[in-house]
């Protein structure tokens, strides 16, 4: 609409000659222009007065059905530097079934006029029909921009595909000519499908601000101090509305792009210390930001504020930010299966080092009750009459029943107690709502009646208050046989508790060679399995790696530039850190053995016992013969005596095991831009693979306070804003940005421009890269014009 009618009239149409011959007399010769209709209706009667037969139609009709020109000398008309039509214009070819064209005859002439268009277009049954049409064109090496167009043969309301408003083709763009154009330099915009473009599911639709008049805004420290307190510049009622795909918030220094974006962010939740240092006040004097912010969509965002980015650049975070992102982006919980997987595997070795422990706390403990059982026969062993020996045994015999039915007694109330306690915490569902619950109910009926049900325990107490009577007998039987035979009083304490004891510590040793050997088969159970935190852990790494493959595709697939290297992310598992892990844990777990005198140094004991590689450890007798080897030295000692209980070996050999075989916990997620690892990169190069990463990994809604900071300017406009064209239409982006590579390179499908009035308070207003009414405040944009001049110099002469 910037060029009038009568301009396209004048400059145009009227500069547009054609001469028929339509007759071989002067009087069937027809010369004119086509920027009237009376000169149309004029050809159109010429060719039916002169036409052999009777032609239907309109004298209109015919004379359009008719009318031809010379292809390039239109084209050359409308690209004249004079004409009110340069730059302003758009070449199209339309034809119903392009896979049906014919390249055998005239080939020069159709791929000529089909690539000086700049787009193709057609009217298909289905936008699969139309995908064959644009793969014709791309085999014949001619211009597939092919659009879907509905035809006007028949109303809308009718059911044939030439349909006014039967149409596939969706543009991301304002309803204007600009916004068409827009297709020829981002083809990202165009879909051809029944339904437009489906947005990023999560995404922030819009944010209300609703700030008091007066409200003002102050640092912390100057809370107190009235004059240094500013008018807060978002202050009204207004509503910033977002793409669902690419948004840019541009403007000057304090426009309140940063406090606009961490508004949002304090409302969702997300990390910022924004307002730790920035308080808004209301006139009422409210610090409550949470009242006056509302946020139109999802709230779970993710939101990267100003150096932030260099912060990631610096530090070891980037590995857990890039695996929780990468986590978020598996099927089915794939990686938490993998990590649960291992978890569990990685849980049987410790198990088997609290087993082995066990053993040698049983082992231990025998030790002692060997030696007690060996003081206690040696003493009922001094006397060797039948008379005491008899009533020894019958000490021992009564001394064993009491234990015994004791020992059950307390076993059994134990028992009743927590079938009573699960019973509480499980109570019967009031009404069973599926067979689980059924089930459910009918277990908590059976314990219930279980545990109501009487039990006559009458005649094992008779027994019991049986033996500990008898007991108590042949204990005063033994006290009056030492009164008779001149035994001391002491020495017939000694006595009477050694009889007591024979039973108690003969029964105690044999239940500890019975817990030994039940320690022992869970221990032989599980070295059955084999090492299977190996199988575990290769698979959480295939998994890490299977991740990895697609998203490092797609980022070189965006390198076109041969200037710019590839940036990718490996995994890596983190040896150095797994063997400190391991150090820690056998200096943890044995340093109550080292001797005092010793003084050992723990660097040097690392050294002693890195011996042998933790990867190379084999059988015991190698490793000590690797550490005999070694100069002679406190913490060589140290270690030699750890290890001379091989069972502490097999522990450490587990330990081993555990760290060697954790990458979820030794995980390293290594950046490289070409061949380089980034940590040796540039700061620049290392805080462009950061955004590419937080960009990469992850689906939430991305929010970022100024990214441009310290990134490096060629990778930004040659690589990044490749990226974010392919990542905005699977999470949303919102930038707080200056650069305008990224606002016009990136295809921002929003612009909001933040803007103080004299009243220091911001209009927001919202535009296009199409939209001409703002142009000139893109183009002033850090790095604008030659932004869009890389993007197309087309734009800039309009």
């Amino acid at each position: 609409d910037s060029v009038s009618v009568a301009e396209i009239k004048e400059q145009f149409l009227s500069a547009i000659q054609t001469f028929k011959k339509l007759s071989p007399d002067i009087s069937g010769h027809w010369a004119g222009t086509i920027n009237e209709k009376r000169y149309l209706e004029d050809f159109g009667r010429k060719i039916r007065e002169t036409s052999p037969v009777a032609l239907s139609g309109s004298d209109l009709e015919i004379g359009f059905n008719n009318l031809t020109y010379d292809f390039d000398k239109i084209t050359e008309l409308l690209r004249q530097p004079a004409s009110c039509l340069e730059g302003k214009f758009l070449l199209a070819v339309g034809r119903t079934e392009w896979e049906a064209l014919r390249w055998d005859a005239s080939a020069a002439d159709k791929k000529h006029i089909i690539n000086e268009a700049d787009f193709v277009f057609s009217a298909s049954v289905s936008p699969e029909a139309l995908t064959i049409g644009r793969t014709k064109l791309a085999e014949q090496s001619v211009n597939d921009l092919l659009l879907d167009c509905s035809d006007a043969h028949h109303l809308s309301t009718s059911s044939d595909k030439d349909r006014i408003g039967n149409c596939f083709t969706w543009i991301k763009a304002d309803s204007s000519f600009e916004g068409l154009k827009q297709i020829l330099y981002e083809r990202s915009r165009l879909r051809i499908a029944s339904s437009p473009h489906v947005p990023p599911a999560k995404r922030v639709r819009a944010v209300n601000l609703s700030f008091p008049a007066g409200s003002t805004i102050f640092r912390e420290e100057n809370k107190g101090n009235p004059s240094k307190h500013s008018t807060f510049c978002l202050n009204g009622d207004r509503t910033v509305s977002f793409s669902p795909y690419f948004t840019c918030v541009i403007g000057g220094r304090g426009s309140g792009k940063s406090t606009l974006l961490n508004l949002i962010a304090h409302k969702a939740g997300a990390s910022s210390n924004f307002f730790e240092r920035n308080k808004i006040r209301t006139p009422a004097g409210s610090t409550s930001i949470e009242d006056f912010v509302e946020i139109n969509g999802s709230t779970d965002i993710e939101f990267i504020s100003q150096n932030e980015i260099e912060g990631f650049a610096e530090s070891g975070e980037l590995t857990d930010a890039i695996y929780e992102r990468l986590a978020g982006l598996t099927d089915a919980g794939s990686f938490s299966q993998a990590e649960s997987l291992l978890e569990f595997s990685l849980r049987d070795i410790n198990k088997q080092i609290d087993l082995i422990k066990e053993i040698q706390s049983v082992e231990a403990s025998a030790v002692q009750i060997k030696s007690k059982l060996n003081e206690a026969e040696a003493i009922t062993s001094s006397l060797s009459s039948k008379e005491y020996t008899d009533l020894v045994a019958k000490i021992e015999k009564n001394s064993q029943e009491v234990a015994g039915l004791e020992a059950s007694k307390s076993r059994y109330i134990t028992f009743v107690v927590e079938l009573t306690e699960l019973a509480r915490k499980h109570p019967a569902v009031g009404d069973a709502k599926n067979a689980y619950d059924t089930a459910l109910n009918s277990l908590a009926s059976e314990l219930s009646d279980l545990l109501g049900k009487s039990i006559d325990f009458s005649q094992v107490e008779r027994e019991l208050v049986t033996n500990k009577t008898q007991l108590d007998e042949a204990k005063t039987d033994l006290t009056d046989y030492l009164n008779a035979h001149g035994v001391s009083e002491q020495n017939q304490a000694d006595f009477q508790h050694a009889s007591e004891q024979l039973p108690i510590l003969r029964s105690r040793l044999e239940r500890h060679e019975e817990k030994k050997a039940s320690v022992q088969a869970e221990i032989d159970s599980l070295l059955a399995l084999g090492t299977p935190e190996r199988t575990a852990d290769a698979s959480f790494r295939a998994e890490i790696v299977a991740a990895f493959q697609p998203l490092n595709e797609k980022l070189r697939s965006i390198t076109t530039n041969a200037n710019v290297k590839e940036i990718r992310f490996e995994f890596e598992f983190d040896q150095a850190r797994a063997r400190e892990g391991i150090f820690e844990d056998f200096y943890s777990e044995f340093e109550r053995l080292r001797p005092d005198d010793l003084g050992t140094q723990r660097n040097s004991v690392r050294d002693n016992l890195f011996s042998t590689r933790p990867e190379d450890l084999g059988e015991i007798e190698e490793y000590l013969q690797e550490l005999e080897n070694r100069d002679d030295s406190n913490s060589k000692k140290f270690v030699q005596t750890v290890f001379s209980d091989s069972k502490n070996f097999d522990i450490y050999k587990l330990i081993v095991r555990s760290h060697l075989s954790n990458s979820f916990y030794y995980k390293r997620i290594v950046g490289y831009y070409g061949d380089r690892e980034l940590r040796s990169c540039s700061f620049g190069q290392r805080c462009t693979a950061v955004i590419v990463a937080l960009i990469m990994f992850g689906n939430k809604p991305l929010i970022i306070d100024e990214p441009e900071a310290h990134l490096d300017s060629k990778l930004i406009a040659e690589y990044l804003v490749g990226l974010i064209k392919e990542r905005k239409l699977e999470r949303q982006l919102i930038f707080a940005t200056h650069n305008a590579n990224f606002v016009i390179n990136g295809d921002a499908e929003l612009i909001n421009i933040l803007e103080v009035d004299d009243g220091h308070l911001t209009n927001i207003t919202a535009t296009t890269i199409e939209n001409l009414a703002t142009r000139e405040t893109l183009l002033n944009l850090e790095g604008g014009k030659a932004a869009f001049e890389q993007r197309d110099r087309r734009l800039i002469r309009n």
